[in-house]
């Protein structure tokens, strides 16, 4: 392997990243029927070529990193801040089902086309921002984020049908945001950092089964604001007096901290009230196999409350919805609607999986929610639960 000066490093640099801005610029001029083809083909192996040359010519970079551990904590406090972002503003404006997530097939498509992509190009930028000089370090992060930033911008294709204002709004800035953070974490961060950043930020959303109920360009500007949070805490954590600061209370509490033990316990006490139903939205699960190839049997589902008027207006034929039967709460389709001798509307409802529709029509005030999105098999415990105490 030949030792490369700063220039040829920087040289290297510059046509890496000219390799992953030609991919990008043939993905958004090749014909629709071709997307595929570069989607998961062209842009991994584009991916992996810029990472062959970057090793091959620079080598491995043996400087060791300062504070790894650290780096790696504060980008994990990052996630974390992403993923309740998406919890807080799923409870205050509701859940909707991901329409990315729909198959076994579906997610491993997704696993290909997106983990790829995002295990490379992070591998790619650390070593970019890592084997360049410091007197050039600026510079090649400025390429990195530009470069990054539109090799991201997919929705370039459909420009003509979106607004220039949901574009950049929804689109350019949060995915500049995004890579201008990386790149932050780069100059000083481990490659875990890195990915643990990016993986929150790109796959969670991708890969969840329901996500916050909020446009685009709104949750856009969520991600910005939760971007520069990180960023914030990633400069006050690597402040080396506050560094200092640290190891000395880590040494005197060592034996003593409770930092732990508070999460633990405010986690538990969100879990508790959060099934409590003291929120908009609350869980349930479905303890029977009534509503099988629809929503399976230990299923935890999303259901927003409803009062007597929600139920008038929101209520559709084809909606699953909780109601009170008894002394149990059933959760079923409804198929028909009928009016009681009252005048008041009712609710012919049936299972999925069940052959007859129920036997007594639902009335409005034994209608508790209606069905917004669903996990599958997590809420099995409850079922094991409920078959032991029947």
């Amino acid at each position: 392997m030949v030792a490369m000066n700063t220039n040829d490093r920087m040289i290297l640099g510059v046509f890496t990243l000219a390799l992953l801005l030609v991919a990008q610029v043939i993905f958004l001029l090749i014909p629709n029927e071709l997307v595929l083809l570069h989607t998961h083909a062209l842009r991994p192996f584009a991916y992996a070529a810029a990472l062959i040359v970057i090793f091959e010519f620079a080598g491995r970079d043996m400087r060791p990193i300062p504070k790894k551990r650290i780096t790696i904590m504060l980008a994990g406090f990052g996630a974390g801040f992403y993923c309740i972002g998406l919890l807080v503003c799923g409870l205050i404006f509701g859940f909707v089902g991901n329409r990315l997530v729909s198959g076994i097939a579906l997610f491993f498509n997704h696993v290909w086309i997106y983990g790829t992509v995002v295990i490379f190009s992070e591998i790619l930028r650390h070593k970019l921002i890592r084997s360049t000089k410091k007197n050039r370090r600026n510079l090649m992060a400025v390429l990195v984020t530009l470069v990054y930033t539109f090799a991201g911008l997919d929705v370039l294709r459909g420009f003509n049908n979106i607004g220039a204002a949901d574009v950049f709004f929804g689109s350019i800035l949060p995915a500049l945001a995004l890579n201008a953070t990386l790149t932050y974490i780069a100059f000083r961060g481990a490659l875990p950092a890195l990915l643990l950043i990016r993986v929150a930020y790109t796959l969670i959303p991708v890969f969840l089964p329901v996500l916050p109920d909020v446009s685009g360009v709104a949750w856009s500007m969520i991600e910005c604001v939760l971007l520069f949070i990180t960023a914030v805490l990633y400069q006050c954590g690597m402040s080396d007096k506050r560094l200092a600061v640290r190891e000395r209370r880590r040494e005197k509490y060592r034996k003593k901290s409770v930092a732990g033990y508070i999460v633990l316990v405010s986690l538990a006490v969100f879990l508790i009230i959060f099934n409590l139903r003291v929120f908009s939205y609350y869980p349930a699960v479905v303890l029977t196999e009534s509503m099988s190839g629809a929503i399976e049997r230990g299923s935890v589902v999303f259901v927003k409350k409803l009062s007597p008027d929600d139920v008038r207006d929101y209520v559709k034929q084809g909606d699953v919805i909780l109601f009170q039967y008894g002394q149990v709460e059933v959760m079923h389709r409804v198929i028909e609607f009928r009016y009681n001798a009252a005048g008041e509307r009712v609710f012919i409802t049936k299972g999925d999986a069940n052959p007859n529709a129920d036997v007594y029509p639902v009335e409005i005030s034994q209608v508790l929610g209606i069905s917004r999105a669903y996990i599958p098999y997590i809420g099995y415990p409850s079922v094991w639960l409920n078959i032991i105490l029947r």
